[in-house]
């Protein structure tokens, strides 16, 4: 679970280090590869400060009328640390729990009405009341209240929890553990920070920032050969190549089957001749 965890947070915070957002947090843009999670799809992905246009409930929320400096109340606000947080802590709710935000009750007669209540206690900074992991838990508690200054931060606390040992029962005081290591961590990964700072700033210099919204990300590192013209082109040929051969060789298979109906050896051995087989 906390290498999961550790995955999405150390994705979403790479993408911070050019001050980037991703924008779309949501099971959909979640792949699994190798037993390890991450994340796809960037068209949302946009500058720090940018309007957040498509907070899906509940990996995005609508501000009330108390958080004014992080956007127009009733919108979703600006993209920052704040929204790319309380996504993924929705994410976390839905793999400890097995259900997203809410899903597990009943709080409307009309089932179409349930999306829309949800979304305004999300609002209201209402939320389920946890009795899962308590590591999990307390992760999900500070991402949903905006506790983490940045998605770096989120990440050092999940790769720490991950490296300890899980042996003994697991409790809050567990879960602090990053208060007590947070500036040894640090100092150790100095110099893992730096390289993948330099790494950042390269993609920038590619034009991350305008490649990433545009849908051609094709363009940041690599040209394509051919055009998407002859691209279509070979895979419908290709296609009709692969459609012949399977012709073939059904009616191949299918003369074999009706020649070991025929009992006369002479016209067994003709349709094996026919066949090629």
């Amino acid at each position: 679970m906390l290498s999961g965890v550790n995955d999405l947070a150390r994705g979403v915070a790479f993408l911070e280090s050019p001050n980037l957002a991703y924008g779309d947090i949501r099971p959909e843009n979640i792949l699994l590869d190798r037993n390890r999670l991450k994340i796809s799809d960037f068209d949302c992905t946009s500058e720090f400060g940018s309007d957040f246009d498509t907070c899906p409930c509940p990996y995005g929320r609508l501000l009330n009328s108390e958080e004014t400096d992080q956007g127009v109340p009733g919108t979703a606000g600006f993209l920052g640390p704040r929204t790319g947080q309380f996504a993924l802590g929705s994410l976390f709710y839905l793999n400890n729990y097995g259900f997203e935000v809410y899903d597990d009750q009943r709080l409307v007669d009309d089932p179409y009405e349930h999306g829309p209540k949800v979304m305004e206690l999300l609002q209201d900074m209402k939320i389920p009341k946890f009795n899962g992991d308590p590591l999990i838990d307390n992760i999900i508690d500070k991402c949903w209240h905006n506790r983490y200054r940045t998605l770096a931060e989120l990440a050092t606390q999940t790769d720490i929890l991950r490296s300890e040992p899980t042996s003994g029962p697991r409790n809050h005081e567990a879960a602090s553990t990053f208060n007590d290591c947070h500036n040894v961590n640090q100092d150790r990964s100095g110099e893992s920070s730096l390289k993948k700072r330099e790494f950042c700033q390269d993609l920038e210099k590619r034009g991350l920032l305008r490649l990433l919204p545009s849908g051609k990300p094709m363009e940041l590192g690599f040209s394509m050969e051919h055009s998407l013209g002859e691209i279509r082109y070979k895979l419908y040929e290709g296609k009709r190549g692969l459609e012949h051969s399977v012709k073939r060789k059904k009616a191949a298979v299918l003369a074999m089957f009706r020649s070991m109906l025929v009992f006369d050896p002479g016209k067994r051995a003709s349709a094996k001749v026919v066949t090629g087989i």
